[in-house]
């Protein structure tokens, strides 16, 4: 199998997770900033390669199961880093579990429907979830980095990306019943 260009880009995201990870783990101003900027060449290449796969017109089963895949790794991660540093990221246990059963139910219906022949491809609802996400997260880190109490407007910032994550995954979970019960009849 032969790796396209669109998919290079999602495993270079893949290995920029594994360096965004390494510079969280260190408390000092310059790895964190590095981190930023990590996390925002990583959303860039998100952007990037569902760009590429469409104007080039190679969507691949694998680019379809992997872009997701690492964007929720790069998310997730994030999210748990900034967890033990609340005090300027905000970022509270609940706010971390809520995504993360978005996230594995999302994946899971996906695997379904895939699975049945049905493609089940992200809508406007989870484009939008994913940029309220990358903006609080990166706003979160941001304050991390530079012991920066961001207050009331960086929590604004993550309540609205955990309820439009809430909100995304219940229109997940409606497009899935209406997909699988038309499936069921036909």
């Amino acid at each position: 199998m032969t790796i396209n260009l669109p998919n290079q880009v999602t495993l270079s995201r893949l290995v920029l997770a594994i360096v965004l990870f390494v510079l969280m783990s260190f408390d000092n101003t310059v790895a964190l900033n590095a981190a930023l900027g990590v996390f925002i060449v990583a959303g860039l290449s998100d952007l990037l390669d569902g760009y590429l796969a469409r104007k080039l017109k190679m969507t691949t089963e694998f680019g379809r199961a992997a872009d997701p895949l690492v964007d929720k790794l790069v998310v997730l991660g994030a999210l748990v880093y900034l967890l033990p540093h609340r005090q300027y990221s905000y970022v509270a246990p609940w706010m971390v579990m809520v995504v993360l059963t978005r996230e594995l139910l999302v994946t899971g219906i996906r695997a379904v429907a895939e699975s049945k022949g049905m493609p089940f491809a992200a809508d406007s609802v989870g484009k939008i979830k994913t940029l309220l996400q990358s903006v609080a997260i990166g706003v979160a880190l941001l304050g991390v980095a530079n012991k920066l109490d961001l207050g009331w407007p960086l929590y604004a910032v993550l309540l609205l990306a955990v309820i439009m994550t809430a909100v995304s995954g219940v229109e997940y979970v409606a497009r899935a019943y209406q997909l699988f019960a038309v499936g069921e009849h036909m």
